[in-house]
């Protein structure tokens, strides 16, 4: 699927990246890797030198090595050793330039050769004390797209969270509880059970807790959807089971109603299903994959109803619905495309 991002600079760091080692940084740091955890860092770590290069420009900021907790250090030594003899992250020069200039010299094994034992050796270094700055500094931790991104995280629990376009949450981990706040959009969750410390998701009114299951929340102004695929989640103290659809909104009653959940992400899949939705919502899911947004001023038009499958990154074939269906003129513009009357 196409993505509508900027490019970043030369040797520029991701947000995205960074605020990953960020996590894996903490979630070393509050002992909540486990065994598979061990194993996903070691494949994030060897998937690009930018996630190298991640660590490597935290820990110029973090000076204080001599205060590393060395079990801590160790425990992930030979993870980093093994990510270092990959050549997929052996490309580190205007790094390694940097840490020369902080006093970066610590002496690889032998499986470590050039700039990659340099990093991999400070990330070895640094990790106890960088975790424990940045676990200070960025306890809530934001994830969000843009108009037409999708992009999915991997939490360091192994819980996963697949953003839809225009979506933003904030995560929020600590030794007893999970939370992640969506604060706008709509996203999936697949979450690594785990009785002793809840996973929870708030959007709005609406507080879903996991009882080890995958769902999908969607947000709406003062209104949430939750639509589960697997298992069962609890909000408001009404169990949702797989298969099954809740509206969280103000002063209303929650009824579960059967449903089928996979239309529910069509949206992984890059179509939007809509079933006798009005338009105004039907425009503005769309104008959430395009940069051309659709606009309707008549609000007798936006009160229709349009059911079908639509590409969500093809307004075009909206439009030409549109036109056909309820014989609405397009006036498209370098801002968009509006529909009217005859």
């Amino acid at each position: 699927m196409k993505h509508f991002s900027g490019h970043a600079r030369p040797h520029a760091i991701h947000d995205h990246i960074r605020d990953e080692a960020i996590g894996w940084l903490i979630g070393f740091c509050e002992q909540e890797i486990n065994a598979d955890g061990l194993r996903r860092f070691e494949r994030w770590l060897k998937a690009s030198p930018e996630h190298v290069q991640a660590y490597l420009q935290i820990s110029a900021l973090w000076e204080a090595a001599d205060r590393l907790n060395r079990t801590n250090a160790l425990q992930i030594d030979e993870l980093v050793q093994r990510a270092a003899a990959e050549r997929s992250i052996v490309k580190l020069q205007p790094a390694a330039d940097r840490l020369r200039s902080v006093g970066a010299t610590r002496v690889g094994r032998g499986i470590m050769h050039g700039r990659a034992a340099l990093a991999a050796s400070l990330v070895v270094l640094t990790f106890s004390a960088i975790a424990a700055f940045w676990w200070q500094s960025h306890r809530s931790m934001v994830y969000a797209t843009s108009v037409g991104e999708e992009r999915t995280i991997t939490l360091s629990d192994s819980s996963t969270v697949a953003l839809d376009a225009r979506t933003k949450i904030r995560v929020r981990y600590t030794k007893g509880l999970r939370t992640i706040e969506l604060v706008e959009g709509q996203a999936l969750f697949r979450v690594e059970h785990n009785r002793a410390r809840p996973f929870v998701v708030t959007a709005g009114d609406a507080t879903i807790r996991d009882v080890g299951t995958q769902f999908d929340v969607r947000r709406d102004g003062a209104a949430t959807t939750v639509t589960v695929l697997q298992g069962r989640v609890t909000t408001g103290g009404v169990y949702v089971s797989a298969g099954q659809r809740v509206v969280v909104a103000p002063r209303s009653t929650l009824h579960p109603v059967r449903v089928n959940a996979r239309l529910a992400i069509a949206w992984m899949e890059g179509k939007l299903v809509f079933d006798a939705i009005p338009l105004s919502d039907v425009i503005r899911d769309f104008n959430r994959y395009s940069l051309k947004p659709v606009t309707i001023d008549d609000p007798q038009i936006l009160s229709l109803h349009v059911s079908g499958t639509f590409d969500a990154r093809n307004s075009a074939q909206l439009v030409q619905f549109l036109t056909q269906r309820f014989g609405l003129v397009a006036h498209e513009s370098a801002n968009g495309i509006h529909l009217a009357r005859h």
